[in-house]
């Protein structure tokens, strides 16, 4: 029979096996009737660090067994897309549009599968319209954030759902668009474009490849739009959706 080394974190310690996540980020069940030494790190206590100098491979299949973790990807990068609900921050805005569909997608890479640093573009749009003495009014407003976000992601020991966590800065681009009616339909009247820098943070839960997230805005100054000032164009959203 041959040695073996293998380096990890201790996930389960019981009466005939221990079961250990190695360095792939697979999880491995090896039986205690195997191994010959163990070395642990005593000066990394929370991290659970473990290396088995050598144990001895196993004659049956029984006693060794491999199992990939659902939630965890050996692969860096995380490809996104995203539709969800969002409520702006600004009375002005949420009282004259409302609440609104928000989409977007994202690129994450990842750092030993745990911190990343995560590059997205999504859309808030919504419109609405007006009657003031038989002349109706047309307001259409659009939302585009671009945002730089660094992701914590803290891993649990079931290894099917994993929390998330992150905090970002980034550009916001308003743009906004009245039209009058007349007895030709709808002519432009004016039209306003102004982007402002903004904070953002989020929070989210992922299962396999879904992930549900809450994430709020906020702006550093106000944005002008056609008719008046926006203090703040962020706003809260919740959206679910799908990473590759």
């Amino acid at each position: 029979k041959s040695g073996i080394e293998v380096k990890g974190t201790l996930i389960l310690d019981d009466a005939n096996s221990v079961t250990i996540k190695d360095e792939s980020g697979i999880e491995k069940k090896i039986a205690k009737s195997s191994i010959r030494d163990i070395v642990i790190d005593l000066d990394n206590p929370e991290e659970r660090p473990i290396t088995f100098q050598s144990y001895e491979e196993p004659e049956t299949e029984i006693e060794t067994e491999i199992v990939t973790s659902p939630a965890i990807k050996p692969n860096k990068f995380d490809l996104g897309l995203k539709i969800g609900y969002q409520k702006p921050n600004c009375n002005i805005i949420s009282d004259r549009y409302g609440k609104g569909f928000v989409f977007g997608g994202e690129l994450i890479l990842w750092s030993q599968n745990k911190y990343g640093i995560g590059f997205s573009v999504e859309r808030y749009s919504n419109k609405s319209e007006y009657d003031y003495d038989n002349l109706v009014r047309k307001y259409e407003i659009s939302i585009t954030p671009v945002t730089l976000t660094a992701y914590y992601k803290k891993q649990s020991y079931n290894y099917k759902i994993t929390p998330y966590f992150g905090l970002g800065i980034g550009q916001y681009f308003l743009n906004e668009v009245i039209t009058d009616t007349y007895w030709s339909g709808y002519e432009p009247w004016s039209e306003a474009s102004d982007s402002e820098t903004g904070f953002q943070c989020l929070c989210g839960l992922q299962y396999k490849i879904l992930f549900v997230e809450v994430k709020y805005s906020t702006m550093f100054k106000s944005s002008w739009g056609v008719e008046e000032e926006y203090d703040d164009i962020g706003g809260l959203s919740i959206a679910g959706g799908l990473r590759f």
